[in-house]
């Protein structure tokens, strides 16, 4: 898996998407392609700022009570009907590419993230950490 660190820049006031089309950008994942045929996967991640309200919390560096809600949304670069908001608290399931047959395969996704900026949200560094989750759907 290849994940980047995603540089939301400076973001809006109220609710807002900000896309990453950059490819270094993508979120990856490596896996033989023959291993995937007809399976499903749920993508989900945890966070280190906590979940409220079905959304992620990016947290101000200098000021710990400032906070500011937020979801991804991955879009499969090759597949445009596929793709998962995270946190996916419905479990939701899709395929990865294992079009190549044979051999190493790649699945990568562009993300959209979502924000929410109250106007009484303090400026400044906001971060979370994300950590990835993959398994199988039975």
């Amino acid at each position: 898996m290849r994940a980047p660190d995603w540089n939301l820049g400076e973001l809006d006031e109220g609710t807002a998407d900000k896309i990453l089309t950059n490819s270094t950008d993508q979120l990856c994942f490596t896996h033989e392609a023959a291993a995937v045929v007809r399976k499903k996967f749920v993508i989900n991640a945890s966070n280190a700022n906590g979940i409220v309200n079905q959304k992620y919390r990016m947290k101000n560096l200098s000021d710990a009570t400032q906070f500011v809600p937020y979801s991804v949304k991955l879009n499969r670069t090759d597949l445009e009907s596929s793709s998962v908001v995270l946190p996916n608290t419905t479990s939701l399931s899709l395929e990865f590419n294992d079009r190549v047959g044979a051999g190493v395969n790649k699945t990568c996704f562009t993300p959209t993230f979502t924000t929410t900026v109250d106007k009484n949200v303090k400026a400044g560094d906001y971060s979370d950490v994300l950590t990835f989750t993959v398994v199988t759907k039975p």
